[in-house]
C-alpha cells in the first residue's frame, strides 16, 4: 500500500532505519491512523494548536519542513538565552 519493499519496512520495525515524515504518514495512512494519533499519549491528548501545526507540516515540502525546523530551533535558542 505504501510502495516499499518488505525488507525496507523490516528495517523500520527492527530499529535499523527511521522513516521520514512523508513515509511515516504514508505508513500510518495505510494502517488507518494519523500522525496525531500515532504521537498522542492516551493519557494526554495533544492541544489543538499542536495538532494544527502537525497537520500543516504534513503539507510542506521537505525543503519547507527543513526551513520550519531551522526557524523553530532559532526561536528555542533565543528563548534559552533570554531565560539565563
Amino acid at each position: 500500500m505504501v510502495n516499499i519493499s518488505q525488507s525496507y519496512y523490516s528495517r523500520f520495525e527492527n530499529d535499523k532505519a527511521v522513516p521520514d515524515v512523508v513515509m511515516l504518514s504514508s505508513i500510518l495512512g495505510a494502517l488507518g491512523t494519523t500522525m496525531s494519533d500515532f504521537f498522542a499519549d492516551d493519557s494526554d491528548q495533544l492541544p489543538p494548536d499542536l495538532l494544527q501545526l502537525i497537520e500543516t507540516a504534513k503539507k510542506l515540502t521537505p525543503e519547507e519542513r527543513k526551513k520550519l525546523n531551522d526557524l523553530l530551533q532559532t526561536i528555542m535558542e533565543r528563548t534559552d538565552r533570554n531565560e539565563r
